[in-house]
């Protein structure tokens, strides 16, 4: 069901082979990490820190410069990718950005600044890496 103003990002993903993101100035990369969840490779923006963040390039997609003939060799190239592989990418982003896992992290943070003394600098990294 389409309702007036909102778009149903996932009927497009269900629907799609790939998705591309050639975003500048892209704060955080939700759209991206939904489509890998999705199962779909991914070509995006090389020049974005978000998306280097969480493109592996080769295993869940590819990053590539702003360069038409670049991109679309990535965009075929995404045809490599079986489906076991991007069963494993997906399940690679949902173990990490799953609602429970940022939930846990959230209880773990909210947890040791409780128990922090006042002043105490707190290395988030480090605590969530415990």
């Amino acid at each position: 069901m389409i309702r007036s103003g909102f778009v149903d990002f996932a009927m497009y993903l269900e629907a799609a082979d790939l998705t591309c993101f050639p975003s500048e100035n892209e704060g955080m990369g939700t759209p991206l990490l939904e489509s890998l969840a999705a199962k779909k490779p991914v070509v995006a923006n090389l020049g974005e820190p978000s998306f280097r963040q969480h493109i592996k390039d080769g295993f869940n997609g590819f990053l590539r410069p702003l360069d038409s003939a670049k991109w679309a060799e990535a965009i075929t190239k995404t045809e490599q990718f079986s489906d076991d592989q991007q069963g494993e990418f997906s399940a690679d982003v949902r173990d990490r950005y799953s609602t429970k896992k940022i939930d846990e992290n959230y209880y773990r943070l909210m947890r040791r600044l409780i128990a922090a003394e006042a002043h105490e600098i707190i290395d988030v990294r480090q605590e969530l890496n415990n």
